[in-house]
Protein backbone atom coordinates (compact mmCIF):
# COMPACT_ATOMS: atom_id res chain seq x y z
CA UNK A 1 0.00 0.00 0.00
CA UNK A 2 1.53 3.30 -1.09
CA UNK A 3 0.17 6.73 -0.11
CA UNK A 4 1.41 9.79 -1.98
CA UNK A 5 2.02 13.00 -0.06
CA UNK A 6 3.30 16.49 -0.79
CA UNK A 7 5.48 16.90 -3.88
CA UNK A 8 4.87 13.29 -4.86
CA UNK A 9 6.66 11.82 -1.83
CA UNK A 10 5.55 8.26 -1.14
CA UNK A 11 4.33 8.05 2.44
CA UNK A 12 5.57 5.60 5.04
CA UNK A 13 7.54 5.57 8.28
CA UNK A 14 5.11 8.10 9.75
CA UNK A 15 4.21 9.03 13.30
CA UNK A 16 0.47 9.69 13.44
CA UNK A 17 -1.73 10.81 16.31
CA UNK A 18 -5.44 10.03 16.27
CA UNK A 19 -8.41 9.75 18.65
CA UNK A 20 -11.62 7.75 18.94
CA UNK A 21 -13.52 10.40 16.98
CA UNK A 22 -11.47 9.81 13.83
CA UNK A 23 -9.44 13.01 14.17
CA UNK A 24 -5.79 12.60 13.27
CA UNK A 25 -2.64 14.51 12.42
CA UNK A 26 0.79 13.67 11.10
CA UNK A 27 3.47 14.45 13.67
CA UNK A 28 6.69 13.25 12.09
CA UNK A 29 8.18 10.87 9.55
CA UNK A 30 11.51 9.29 8.73
CA UNK A 31 13.78 11.25 6.36
CA UNK A 32 12.83 11.35 2.70
CA UNK A 33 14.98 8.91 0.74
CA UNK A 34 15.39 9.52 -3.02
CA UNK A 35 13.99 6.82 -5.30
CA UNK A 36 16.26 6.89 -8.38
CA UNK A 37 14.34 5.05 -11.05
CA UNK A 38 11.06 5.22 -9.13
CA UNK A 39 9.63 1.77 -8.38
CA UNK A 40 12.77 0.23 -9.87
CA UNK A 41 14.63 1.39 -6.76
CA UNK A 42 12.49 -0.94 -4.66
CA UNK A 43 13.48 -3.85 -6.90
CA UNK A 44 17.16 -2.84 -7.01
CA UNK A 45 18.21 -1.72 -3.51
CA UNK A 46 21.73 -0.82 -4.65
CA UNK A 47 20.14 2.30 -6.14
CA UNK A 48 18.97 3.33 -2.68
CA UNK A 49 22.45 2.74 -1.27
CA UNK A 50 23.96 5.03 -3.90
CA UNK A 51 21.27 7.63 -3.13
CA UNK A 52 22.18 7.55 0.58
CA UNK A 53 25.87 8.10 -0.16
CA UNK A 54 25.13 10.86 -2.67
CA UNK A 55 22.93 12.72 -0.20
CA UNK A 56 24.97 12.11 2.95
CA UNK A 57 28.55 12.54 1.76
CA UNK A 58 28.79 13.56 -1.89
CA UNK A 59 32.32 12.13 -1.85
CA UNK A 60 33.09 9.90 -4.81
CA UNK A 61 35.93 8.21 -2.90
CA UNK A 62 33.34 6.90 -0.43
CA UNK A 63 31.33 5.47 -3.31
CA UNK A 64 34.43 3.77 -4.78
CA UNK A 65 35.39 2.26 -1.42
CA UNK A 66 31.89 0.97 -0.73
CA UNK A 67 31.49 -0.60 -4.16
CA UNK A 68 34.91 -2.29 -4.08
CA UNK A 69 34.36 -3.82 -0.62
CA UNK A 70 30.87 -5.07 -1.34
CA UNK A 71 31.61 -6.26 -4.89
CA UNK A 72 34.40 -8.51 -3.59
CA UNK A 73 32.11 -9.81 -0.82
CA UNK A 74 29.28 -10.42 -3.30
CA UNK A 75 31.55 -12.27 -5.69
CA UNK A 76 32.78 -14.54 -2.91
CA UNK A 77 29.21 -15.39 -1.92
CA UNK A 78 27.79 -15.56 -5.42
CA UNK A 79 25.51 -12.55 -4.89
CA UNK A 80 24.57 -10.54 -7.96
CA UNK A 81 26.17 -7.09 -7.83
CA UNK A 82 25.99 -4.11 -10.23
CA UNK A 83 28.92 -3.11 -12.41
CA UNK A 84 30.74 0.00 -11.26
CA UNK A 85 30.02 1.78 -14.54
CA UNK A 86 26.30 1.53 -13.78
CA UNK A 87 26.81 2.65 -10.18
CA UNK A 88 28.94 5.61 -11.27
CA UNK A 89 26.41 6.64 -13.92
CA UNK A 90 23.63 6.74 -11.33
CA UNK A 91 25.87 8.65 -8.90
CA UNK A 92 26.62 11.36 -11.46
CA UNK A 93 22.97 11.64 -12.36
CA UNK A 94 21.96 12.02 -8.71
CA UNK A 95 24.64 14.64 -8.11
CA UNK A 96 23.53 16.67 -11.13
CA UNK A 97 19.76 16.60 -10.47
CA UNK A 98 18.27 19.73 -8.92
CA UNK A 99 16.65 19.38 -5.51
CA UNK A 100 13.08 18.18 -5.64
CA UNK A 101 13.33 16.65 -9.10
CA UNK A 102 13.59 13.03 -7.88
CA UNK A 103 10.76 11.13 -6.25
CA UNK A 104 11.25 10.35 -2.56
CA UNK A 105 9.83 8.15 0.15
CA UNK A 106 9.86 8.08 3.96
CA UNK A 107 9.11 4.35 3.97
CA UNK A 108 11.00 2.41 6.64
CA UNK A 109 10.97 -0.56 4.29
CA UNK A 110 13.04 1.34 1.75
CA UNK A 111 15.50 2.34 4.50
CA UNK A 112 15.87 -1.35 5.35
CA UNK A 113 16.54 -2.02 1.66
CA UNK A 114 19.15 0.73 1.52
CA UNK A 115 21.04 -0.54 4.57
CA UNK A 116 20.88 -4.11 3.28
CA UNK A 117 22.57 -2.96 0.06
CA UNK A 118 25.09 -0.80 1.93
CA UNK A 119 26.13 -3.91 3.87
CA UNK A 120 26.41 -5.91 0.66
CA UNK A 121 23.61 -8.31 1.61
CA UNK A 122 21.27 -7.70 -1.32
CA UNK A 123 21.58 -5.53 -4.45
CA UNK A 124 18.60 -6.96 -6.35
CA UNK A 125 15.33 -8.20 -4.88
CA UNK A 126 14.30 -11.47 -6.51
CA UNK A 127 11.12 -11.49 -4.40
CA UNK A 128 9.31 -8.86 -2.35
CA UNK A 129 11.07 -8.04 0.90
CA UNK A 130 14.22 -10.03 0.13
CA UNK A 131 16.66 -7.25 1.08
CA UNK A 132 14.94 -6.65 4.42
CA UNK A 133 14.79 -10.37 5.17
CA UNK A 134 18.50 -10.75 4.44
CA UNK A 135 19.22 -7.83 6.77
CA UNK A 136 17.10 -9.36 9.54
CA UNK A 137 18.78 -12.73 9.04
CA UNK A 138 22.26 -11.21 9.30
CA UNK A 139 21.25 -9.19 12.37
CA UNK A 140 19.94 -12.29 14.14
CA UNK A 141 23.51 -13.58 14.46
CA UNK A 142 24.47 -10.67 16.73
CA UNK A 143 21.17 -9.35 18.07
CA UNK A 144 20.42 -8.71 21.74
CA UNK A 145 17.17 -6.85 22.40
CA UNK A 146 18.38 -5.55 25.77
CA UNK A 147 21.90 -4.57 24.73
CA UNK A 148 22.39 -2.46 21.62
CA UNK A 149 25.89 -2.24 20.07
CA UNK A 150 27.97 0.68 21.29
CA UNK A 151 27.86 2.39 17.88
CA UNK A 152 24.05 2.58 17.84
CA UNK A 153 23.98 6.19 19.08
CA UNK A 154 23.52 8.63 16.23
CA UNK A 155 26.27 11.21 15.61
CA UNK A 156 25.46 14.65 16.91
CA UNK A 157 23.49 13.44 19.94
CA UNK A 158 26.41 13.74 22.37
CA UNK A 159 25.41 15.68 25.46
CA UNK A 160 21.73 14.88 24.97
CA UNK A 161 19.74 12.55 27.15
CA UNK A 162 19.67 9.01 25.78
CA UNK A 163 16.99 8.76 23.14
CA UNK A 164 16.51 12.50 22.75
CA UNK A 165 15.76 13.05 19.04
CA UNK A 166 17.47 15.46 16.71
CA UNK A 167 15.46 18.09 14.92
CA UNK A 168 17.19 18.00 11.54
CA UNK A 169 18.01 14.27 11.14
CA UNK A 170 21.64 15.10 10.29
CA UNK A 171 22.92 12.37 12.58
CA UNK A 172 20.62 9.83 10.94
CA UNK A 173 22.10 10.44 7.48
CA UNK A 174 25.65 10.33 8.88
CA UNK A 175 25.04 7.08 10.70
CA UNK A 176 23.39 5.31 7.76
CA UNK A 177 26.19 6.44 5.42
CA UNK A 178 28.77 5.08 7.86
CA UNK A 179 27.29 1.61 7.27
CA UNK A 180 29.15 1.66 3.93
CA UNK A 181 32.42 1.21 5.86
CA UNK A 182 31.15 -1.57 8.13
CA UNK A 183 33.21 -4.74 8.45
CA UNK A 184 31.28 -6.56 11.18
CA UNK A 185 28.15 -7.12 9.10
CA UNK A 186 25.93 -8.90 11.67
CA UNK A 187 26.72 -6.32 14.38
CA UNK A 188 25.89 -3.40 12.10
CA UNK A 189 22.73 -5.10 10.85
CA UNK A 190 21.64 -5.58 14.47
CA UNK A 191 22.56 -1.99 15.27
CA UNK A 192 20.28 -0.70 12.51
CA UNK A 193 17.29 -2.46 14.10
CA UNK A 194 18.12 -0.73 17.39
CA UNK A 195 18.58 2.65 15.68
CA UNK A 196 15.12 2.37 14.08
CA UNK A 197 13.56 1.38 17.41
CA UNK A 198 15.30 4.05 19.49
CA UNK A 199 14.56 6.77 16.94
CA UNK A 200 10.89 5.82 16.71
CA UNK A 201 10.31 5.77 20.47
CA UNK A 202 12.34 8.95 21.09
CA UNK A 203 10.39 10.92 18.49
CA UNK A 204 7.03 9.57 19.66
CA UNK A 205 7.46 10.18 23.40
CA UNK A 206 6.94 13.99 23.43
CA UNK A 207 3.56 13.53 21.74
CA UNK A 208 2.15 10.73 23.88
CA UNK A 209 -0.74 11.82 26.08
CA UNK A 210 -1.26 8.16 26.97
CA UNK A 211 1.89 5.99 27.11
CA UNK A 212 0.69 3.77 24.27
CA UNK A 213 2.41 3.33 20.91
CA UNK A 214 0.60 1.45 18.14
CA UNK A 215 2.62 -0.15 15.38
CA UNK A 216 1.31 -0.89 11.88
CA UNK A 217 2.94 -1.68 8.56
CA UNK A 218 4.99 -4.40 6.93
CA UNK A 219 8.10 -3.72 9.02
CA UNK A 220 6.26 -4.99 12.09
CA UNK A 221 6.57 -8.48 10.71
CA UNK A 222 10.27 -8.21 11.63
CA UNK A 223 10.73 -10.04 14.95
CA UNK A 224 13.98 -8.26 15.79
CA UNK A 225 12.45 -4.82 15.22
CA UNK A 226 9.54 -5.77 17.47
CA UNK A 227 11.87 -6.95 20.24
CA UNK A 228 14.13 -3.88 19.98
CA UNK A 229 11.17 -1.49 20.02
CA UNK A 230 9.50 -3.29 22.91
CA UNK A 231 12.74 -3.03 24.89
CA UNK A 232 13.05 0.69 24.11
CA UNK A 233 9.41 1.26 25.07
CA UNK A 234 9.90 -0.57 28.36
CA UNK A 235 12.82 1.68 29.28
CA UNK A 236 10.63 4.75 28.84
CA UNK A 237 7.43 3.37 30.36
CA UNK A 238 5.63 3.14 27.01
CA UNK A 239 3.36 0.26 26.00
CA UNK A 240 3.82 -1.09 22.48
CA UNK A 241 0.73 -2.59 20.87
CA UNK A 242 0.79 -4.49 17.59
CA UNK A 243 -1.73 -6.36 15.45
CA UNK A 244 -2.81 -9.67 16.96
CA UNK A 245 -5.71 -11.00 14.87
CA UNK A 246 -4.95 -9.19 11.62
CA UNK A 247 -1.82 -8.83 9.49
CA UNK A 248 0.40 -5.91 10.45
CA UNK A 249 0.97 -4.88 6.84
CA UNK A 250 -1.48 -3.68 4.16
CA UNK A 251 -4.49 -5.63 5.43
CA UNK A 252 -4.25 -4.18 8.93
CA UNK A 253 -3.51 -0.68 7.66
CA UNK A 254 -6.52 -0.78 5.32
CA UNK A 255 -8.83 -1.83 8.16
CA UNK A 256 -7.40 0.91 10.37
CA UNK A 257 -8.08 3.51 7.69
CA UNK A 258 -11.64 2.24 7.36
CA UNK A 259 -12.08 2.47 11.13
CA UNK A 260 -10.88 6.09 11.16
CA UNK A 261 -13.33 7.03 8.42
CA UNK A 262 -16.17 5.29 10.26
CA UNK A 263 -15.25 6.97 13.56
CA UNK A 264 -15.13 10.39 11.89
CA UNK A 265 -18.54 9.85 10.26
CA UNK A 266 -20.07 8.74 13.55
CA UNK A 267 -18.67 11.80 15.28
CA UNK A 268 -20.03 14.04 12.51
CA UNK A 269 -23.45 12.39 12.69
CA UNK A 270 -23.55 12.79 16.47
CA UNK A 271 -22.60 16.45 16.16
CA UNK A 272 -25.29 17.09 13.56
CA UNK A 273 -27.90 15.30 15.70
CA UNK A 274 -26.91 17.42 18.67
CA UNK A 275 -27.36 20.61 16.64
CA UNK A 276 -30.82 19.56 15.46
CA UNK A 277 -31.92 18.77 19.03
CA UNK A 278 -30.89 22.18 20.29
CA UNK A 279 -34.13 23.87 21.41
CA UNK A 280 -35.28 26.73 23.54
CA UNK A 281 -37.22 26.11 26.72
CA UNK A 282 -40.21 28.19 27.79
CA UNK A 283 -38.01 30.72 29.59
CA UNK A 284 -36.06 31.39 26.39
CA UNK A 285 -32.90 29.71 27.62
CA UNK A 286 -31.03 27.53 25.12
CA UNK A 287 -30.77 23.83 25.98
CA UNK A 288 -28.35 21.42 24.25
CA UNK A 289 -28.75 17.65 24.58
CA UNK A 290 -25.79 15.50 25.52
CA UNK A 291 -23.56 14.10 22.79
CA UNK A 292 -21.77 10.77 23.01
CA UNK A 293 -19.08 9.81 20.55
CA UNK A 294 -18.86 6.18 19.51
Amino acid sequence: MVLVGAKGAKRGGELLQFDACGQWRRLDHFPLLPLPGGDRAAREPWRLAVAVLACATGEEAVLHGWWARRAAHAQALGIRWPQFAEVERLWRWLRSCPNGSIGTTSSVGRWFDAVSALLGLCAYNTFEGEAALRLESAAARAFDAECAPSFTRLPGTEGKHHGEPETDWHGWWSWVASVAHAVAIPEWAAAFHHVIAETLVARARPHLTDPILLGGGGCWQNRLLIDATAAACARYGVTLRLAQQLPANDGGIALGQAWLVLAARRAMTASQRSSREETSDVSGNTRRSGCAFA
